[in-house]
Parts: C-alpha cells; sequence; structure tokens
C-alpha cells in the first residue's frame, strides 16, 4: 500500500497563499483512487496531439480567449502552451492535486471552487458549455513527458504559481499487486510562488520539460524519413526501392540517414515566414486542395509530416471558426442545394428553398451557429493561426453527373422521458450536416465528425457509425458532422477519442445518421438521374437538328428549294391506315425496328441512343425520297426496304 497523502486541499491551499510570503514550497505528492487512472502515464491516448488537445480544452473551459502553442519544431525539446484564461486560484490547484484524474467541473465543488458558473455546473464562469475535465487533461501529458510545469496567475493577485509535476509510471504487475480501495502515488509537486507586477494580467502557462523520445520521434517523422533514407540508399546503390514511400509534399523538415550519417532535409512549407499567422493556415489548406492536381484522392498522411498533421487534426478539435464561414450560415446566393432531414422511419429528405440572404440557420431554425459565435476563442501554433479546415465552397470539379454539392441538414430532440432515469442517459440533442461532393479533400474527411459542445476528441470516422449499406463509393463522397448541444458526454470512454457503443445516446445518434444516409442516397440518386436524362435529351436534340441539317443540304442539292423534305413518320400498326394518305412518307414502327427477343430492361441510356438510333433511319428515308427511290415502289416494299437499312445499321451499331 502507498503512503498516504499527507495533507488535505484546504490545508493544501493554505501552504501555497503563506508561502507567498514566506517563500517556502509546498512538496506534496499526487495520488488517485481510481486504479484505471494510474494507467494513464502509460499513455491512453493515441497520438501527441491527444495532449495538446485537453491542454487547449481546459484553456477554453478557463473563458480563454487566446491559446499559444510553442512546440520547438522541429526539435521539440520543449514545448509550451500558454492561455489568458482565469489561471487557478490556490483552492483550485489544490484540488487537482488532490484529485489529479477527477475534475471539479460538472458537480457543485465547481462552483464552490469557481471553475464553473456560480448556478450551472455545466458551464465557465463566462458561461461557455464545458468541453474538458481538468484531471484527466494534466495527466494527458504524460504521453509527451513524466516532468511539467503549471504556472498560473490570477486576475488582481500580486504572485505568480509556479507547480513543478513529476509523473510515475507503474507497470501491469505493480498494478496487480495493490487492491482496488487503495490510492496509487502517480506523481509529486513542488509549488512556490513568484512575485507579479502585472497584477490584472491572468492565465495559465503549461511548460512540458524533456519530451519523452518515443513522442519526439513521432512529431518528426522519424519513421517515415528512415524508410525514404532507406530507398535513397538503395537508389545510390542501383537498387529498387524497397518500400513504397515518398516524402509528404509539405513537411518540418528532417534527417535522411546514407551510410551511418546524416543529412538534414530542408524543410518545406506551403507559407513563407512573413505571412501573417492567418495566411499561413488558408495557405495550408489550399495547399491540400492543391495536391488534387497530382493526387486523386489526396490524404493527410501523403500530403503532411506528422508534425503538420497534428496541426491540422488540432485545428478540427477545437471550437473555431471554420476557414470559409459555418455550413450553416449559407444562404440562397451560394447556389448549393440545400435539403431538410426527416426524422421519421423511411422519410424522405424536402427541399429548403432560400432567398438571397437567408440562411441555413434561419431556414431550418437551428442554433448551433449561434451557439459557436457567441464564444470567440483562437488557437496559435508556431505562428500559425488555426480554423477548421473544412470547406463547402470553390471546391475542385469533377466528371460527376451532379456539379454542385448537396447539403443535407437536420435536428433531432428526441423525447427521452419515457425511458426510466438510470438508463436514458440525460436529455440529447443535436444537429447535424451531411455535405455530398464528387471529391472529398482530403479524403480523411469523408467520415462523420461528432462535437460535443462544439469540440471533438475524435476525427472523422469512415464507417459512419458502422453503416452497413453497400454504399462504399458514395461514403467516400459525404462528409458529416453532428452537433451535440446537450447528452452524448456521458458515452465518451477515457481517452475522450471513442465512445461506449451501448450508451442510449450513441445508438440513438448511430440510427438517426444511418436514416439521413438513406435519405441522402435516395435524393443524389434521384438528382443525378434528372441531369443524366437532360444531358441525353439534350444529346438526342442536338443529333436530330445536326441530321435535319444534312437532310436539307442533299435534298437542295438534288431538287432544289422549291421543295421541303418529306415529313417522315413512324406509326403503330393501328394508325397506319388513317395517316398513310397524308402527305409525306408513313411506315409502321413494328415492321422497321422489331422488337428484341428476351425481357430486356430499358435504360436512360438505351431508350436515348433509340431515339438517336430511330432520327438516323428517318434522316436516310428523306434521303432516298429525294433520289426519288420510293417514287414507283408500293408502300410495302418501301417499308421492306427501310427495314433492311435499318436491321444494317443496327448490326453495325451493336
Amino acid at each position: 500500500m502507498m503512503e498516504e497523502a499527507k495533507h488535505s486541499e484546504k490545508d493544501i491551499a493554505a501552504q501555497i497563499i503563506a508561502g507567498r510570503t514566506s517563500g517556502v514550497a509546498v512538496e506534496e505528492k499526487l495520488s488517485t483512487s481510481q486504479r484505471v487512472l494510474a494507467r494513464v502515464t502509460d499513455g491512453i491516448y493515441r497520438q501527441p496531439s491527444s495532449a495538446l488537445r485537453e491542454l487547449i480544452a481546459n484553456a477554453y473551459d478557463a473563458d480563454a480567449t487566446q491559446v499559444h502553442i510553442h512546440t520547438d519544431a522541429p526539435r521539440f525539446d520543449k514545448i509550451i502552451v500558454r492561455d489568458n484564461g482565469l489561471g487557478l486560484k490556490a483552492e483550485v490547484l489544490a484540488h487537482v492535486i488532490k484529485n489529479i484524474g477527477g475534475s471539479a467541473k460538472r458537480t457543485r465543488d465547481g462552483i464552490e471552487l469557481g471553475v464553473t458558473d456560480s448556478h450551472d455546473p455545466l458551464r465557465s464562469p463566462g458561461g461557455r458549455e464545458l468541453i474538458g475535465k481538468i484531471g484527466i487533461g494534466l495527466f494527458s501529458v504524460a504521453q509527451l513527458t513524466n516532468h511539467f510545469q503549471i504556472i498560473t496567475k490570477v486576475k488582481g493577485e500580486k504572485f505568480r504559481t509556479v507547480a513543478d509535476i513529476i509523473l510515475h509510471t507503474y507497470s501491469e504487475d505493480h498494478l496487480a499487486e495493490s487492491e482496488e480501495k487503495h490510492e496509487f502515488q502517480t506523481g509529486s509537486v513542488v509549488i512556490w510562488s513568484a512575485s507579479a507586477e502585472d497584477i490584472e494580467a491572468q492565465g495559465t502557462e503549461i511548460v512540458l520539460i524533456d519530451i519523452k523520445r518515443s513522442a519526439k520521434e513521432i512529431l518528426q517523422s522519424r519513421e517515415l524519413w528512415l524508410a525514404v533514407s532507406a530507398n535513397m540508399q538503395r537508389a545510390a546503390e542501383g537498387e529498387p526501392p524497397e518500400l513504397d514511400i515518398e516524402p509528404p509534399s509539405y513537411h518540418i523538415g528532417g534527417y535522411a540517414y546514407t551510410n551511418g550519417d546524416h543529412v538534414e532535409i530542408p524543410r518545406k512549407l506551403p507559407w513563407d515566414d512573413s505571412d501573417k499567422p492567418s495566411e499561413k493556415f488558408h495557405k495550408l489548406v489550399d495547399a491540400m486542395m492543391n495536391e488534387l492536381g497530382g493526387r486523386t484522392k489526396p490524404q493527410l498522411k501523403m500530403v503532411f509530416d506528422n508534425y503538420l498533421q497534428t496541426v491540422w487534426s488540432l485545428s478540427l478539435a477545437a471550437p473555431l471558426d471554420y476557414i470559409d464561414g459555418h455550413p450553416f450560415s449559407i444562404t440562397g446566393k451560394d447556389a448549393m442545394e440545400v435539403f431538410l432531414l426527416s426524422n421519421e422511419t423511411n422519410g424522405k429528405a424536402v427541399p429548403l428553398l432560400l432567398k438571397d440572404s437567408q440562411t441555413v440557420s434561419s431556414a431550418a431554425g437551428l442554433t448551433t451557429e449561434n451557439m459557436k459565435n457567441s464564444t470567440p476563442f483562437a488557437i496559435n501554433i508556431d505562428g500559425v493561426q488555426l480554423c477548421r479546415p473544412v470547406k463547402y465552397k470553390g471546391l475542385p470539379e469533377s466528371g460527376h453527373a451532379l456539379k454542385n454539392p448537396l447539403l443535407m441538414i437536420g435536428k433531432c430532440y428526441p423525447d427521452l422521458s419515457s425511458v426510466r432515469e438510470e438508463f436514458r442517459g440525460g436529455d440529447l440533442e443535436f444537429e447535424a450536416y451531411l455535405f455530398w461532393t464528387p471529391r472529398v479533400v482530403p479524403l480523411d474527411h469523408a467520415g462523420v465528425l461528432i462535437r460535443i459542445h462544439e469540440a471533438s476528441g475524435t476525427l472523422f470516422e469512415e464507417t459512419f457509425m458502422k453503416y452497413q449499406v453497400s454504399e462504399l463509393t458514395r461514403l467516400k463522397q459525404i462528409t458529416a458532422e453532428i452537433f451535440v448541444s446537450k447528452g452524448l458526454d456521458g458515452a465518451l470512454n477515457i481517452d475522450r477519442e471513442s465512445f461506449n457503443y451501448a450508451h442510449p445516446h450513441y445508438q440513438i445518434i448511430q440510427k438517426w445518421l444511418h436514416g439521413a444516409l438513406r435519405q441522402l442516397a435516395t435524393t443524389q440518386k434521384r438528382l443525378a438521374k434528372q441531369v443524366r436524362d437532360h444531358e441525353r435529351e439534350t444529346l438526342v436534340e442536338v443529333h436530330k437538328t445536326v441530321l435535319q441539317n444534312a437532310v436539307e443540304e442533299e435534298w437542295v442539292r438534288i431538287r432544289g428549294d422549291e421543295e421541303r423534305p418529306p415529313d417522315v413518320q413512324f406509326v403503330v400498326k393501328g394508325d397506319f391506315g388513317r395517316v398513310k394518305g397524308n402527305t409525306g412518307l408513313v411506315f409502321e414502327r413494328e415492321r422497321i425496328f422489331p422488337a428484341k427477343t428476351g425481357a430486356v430492361r430499358k435504360t436512360s441510356t438505351s431508350a436515348a441512343d433509340e431515339k438517336k438510333f430511330e432520327e438516323q433511319v428517318r434522316a436516310v428515308a428523306a434521303v432516298l425520297s429525294a433520289y426519288g427511290v420510293f417514287d414507283e415502289m408500293t408502300q410495302e416494299k418501301q417499308q421492306e426496304l427501310l427495314r433492311a437499312i435499318a436491321r444494317i445499321f443496327a448490326v453495325e451499331a451493336a
């Protein structure tokens, strides 16, 4: 059994305050009573970006408007995350130390400590919907380092508080020897204060010291450059490459290793150092879009190294503005077809007709966009100002029948009052969109991304929550986001990057999304068919006009311009006797174009081809008439001759 913690939260807070004048540092053990949280230091997070994402979430919950991240790229020896949020009071810092891996957020303790709204523990003091959990957020840095500092300042205080934290790592054998009820020592902390002259300043700085080698190598894309180096070595020796791998289009540089030596590879970024922070990110997104010139389906891992992928993933996860505006801010001027999704079983999407200045939000009664605009928040990483890199306008064209994107929007506020409280997991409310375009760029955005209170721990999930219908091609043409304003956070697993699939909220959203996908597929197929049918009809008309012009030219050349070419008609047998006395040429359709044997389903393509073929035979009949071929023939012989010609043409066409 580990040594019991020495002091209570109240004692630690008092020591922190006393140390501001006495200069005595506070030394304390970090502990947790939940065994699973002791494993956090072994890395429940998948990428180094996860730790940065959690620290950003903590800054957001502290009502920060700005977060600055300095990664020390490409060395990554030390990473600093600095915000201008409320800072941590002595009582809050003491609570974090005594409840590492837990959080006062979303509890009454949060109100007492002042980390949440005084009336609503689910909101920040400034009214934001909470997106993080401070205990887990601090523990997540174990993915990057076991040693970090918290430097925090509260507005109006004359001191900065510094907490120097060292986290421990435990083996499975050690954990197995302990019992669930015991507390686990997860690290140690030393806290001291320093005087501050900027009394009105506030905020928190997290300094990640001695970044782990494994984390540094991921951020430096070391495995990638080793593979590239191996190919370079084989090329120098006249051998073909062993691995099918190329350097990414853009990267922060690296090292190639040949003959035991390393050669520095200069960085290649899509922006210039002199560009403004916002311009840099726009150029990053444009670089991805421009990759379509050389790659039919560009992916993040093909275009960017791990560092730039980290920048991209952070921009997707945080509650930021979209680079081209929120999808719900699209108006009638944007020339995009918008549809309102139905929540009914087997429901159908219906067109949402927008006036020129009317937004999707106002037309459909959506609130997500307004919620986002009420909480300004910005992230700057190494001089790059982040936005959500999801574009809806100015997308690349393709050869698809539908040239313009489709936007499907919907909302669902299910009534769960009939479900017992302990089973329903609270109330659930969400709004969503499904955006169809012939080419999703990057391909990694083909999927669904779930945002809880505007933030996400996951990236786009390509299976669309286990959608079982065989729509592989169409699913690669859809970007979807679900904005959850109430509920679902209880379904998040401890890594905040996956869900408990059995949770009722997850199952409701899954069912809704699959219904929405069916509505999108039905609508997209119908619209694409209309476009193709119209194009075929247009081609038939053009073909007909060209044939008529050719016939008239031949008629004038042979007969002069006193007469016009005869009207050639194909009629059903029953009408033949009624119209054969009319001016022109009349033929029985069944005689000239006999029905094909066997049951063949007529498609739009075959119908259009039949019309074009009929116009060709009609033109031949008119030209034969110009030469007087039909003049001495009986009606029966005329039909036999034209039938023979049509039969020959049909063989050639086949």
